[in-house]
């Protein structure tokens, strides 16, 4: 891993940073920018653009007027199967939580439920393509392995503040801060051609993998890339001027208009954070995680489970459980397609799901940025 060889030493500021962690997680630790996995409120709403939209609605209607099957209907002999996200030792109150949402729904759908906690996306994989468990919440490049290897299905992506993706952005210091410490202008992603940038973590959708795919498209080779271990830290690298830009979490503004970036998470205690620090570029949509179905699921029992998690979604104890159970915010329709984009950007970064699901991912060498593009 390269290091900066700036004029400023990391070593300058790096004995400021447990004082500014312990105040920004004394306010900020009830507030995590990416649960987990959700599952749907009391509305799916149209949250896209008007073709998704239309879809969308089209496919809740379809779910809330299906007609739930009778009682172990004949294309299947046992109980269906729901695999919630891996534990390895799952505790107590998950296994809890599990058996109520395992009642909530077999109550509603007229069919015995089991709700298993796998020990890890290996073992959901091969119990979607084994044909021994229905549906279940897979991270996505499980469910990358999951579609290509057995044609499972995504059904419903997750919601987190109401929206089903989430996306990175690129930060730099303005024009205005860089000019005053005598540096030159950053206006775009190609002022980035042989500078130094930062990364959160090499398996961060939002802080390497999206935004390091941005920099591969267009041909970008940055001169020296750093990982720093989080979004404070790439941010307040940025701000000290350590570095010339990094990739970081993006949501969008607040009602107040103040960021929903990672520049939020040190804006209580730098008050010029965001005239500093502006946002330089965003990443593509990158979606939320999907709640997956076996691909030769009867379409009776397929309408049955989309029926069963939307009225359970509604109720406040199907809330409550939820939101219990993963931090749940909502969750709408989705499809395959809306995951090539995620696909490209494994091919961009010569990876595979397998690598990213391992945690296997490293930087793309310099010099390799514009074959890769290509």
């Amino acid at each position: 891993m390269c290091k900066p060889t700036r004029s400023r030493s990391w070593r300058s500021w790096l004995g400021l940073l447990p004082a500014l962690l312990l105040v920004a997680w004394g306010s900020l630790s009830c507030r995590s920018p990416y649960p987990e996995y959700v599952l749907p409120p009391e509305r799916v709403g149209p949250l896209a653009a008007p073709e998704v939209t239309r879809e969308v609605t089209r496919v809740v209607a379809r779910v809330i007027t299906a007609t739930p099957p009778p009682r172990r209907p004949a294309s299947l002999n046992r109980p269906l199967v729901m695999l919630l996200a891996p534990q390895a030792t799952p505790d107590a109150a998950t296994l809890a939580l599990a058996q109520r949402l395992a009642a909530a729904l077999d109550r509603r759908i007229g069919q015995e439920v089991r709700v298993v906690v796998p020990s890890d996306y290996a073992q959901s994989i091969n119990a979607l393509c084994a044909n021994q468990a229905d549906v279940a919440w897979l991270a996505t490049p499980a469910y990358l392995l999951a579609a290509q290897r057995c044609g499972a299905q995504a059904t419903w992506t997750v919601l987190r503040q109401d929206l089903p993706y989430h996306r990175g952005a690129w930060v730099a210091l303005s024009v205005a801060a860089r000019s005053a410490d005598g540096l030159a202008p950053i206006r775009s992603l190609a002022d980035l051609q042989g500078r130094a940038v930062a990364f959160t973590a090499p398996e961060s959708s939002t802080g390497y993998l999206f935004p390091r795919a941005m920099l591969t498209r267009e041909g970008i080779a940055p001169g020296e890339e750093v990982f720093v271990a989080g979004d404070i830290q790439a941010v307040f690298a940025v701000y000290r001027g350590e570095v010339d830009a990094a990739a970081v979490f993006w949501a969008p503004p607040g009602d107040d208009g103040s960021p929903g970036d990672a520049r939020m998470l040190l804006a209580h205690i730098l008050s010029d954070m965001t005239e500093r620090v502006e946002v330089l570029a965003l990443t593509e949509r990158v979606p939320n995680d999907p709640l997956v179905m076996r691909g030769n699921l009867a379409p009776e029992l397929r309408d049955a489970l989309l029926v069963g998690l939307f009225d359970v979604a509604r109720s406040a104890e199907g809330r409550e459980l939820l939101d219990e159970l993963y931090a749940i915010s909502g969750l709408a329709p989705t499809h395959d397609a809306a995951y090539d984009g995620v696909r490209e950007m494994i091919r961009l970064l010569g990876i595979d799901a397998q690598d990213l699901l391992d945690g296997r991912v490293m930087p793309v060498p310099a010099g390799q940025e514009a074959a890769g593009g290509e």
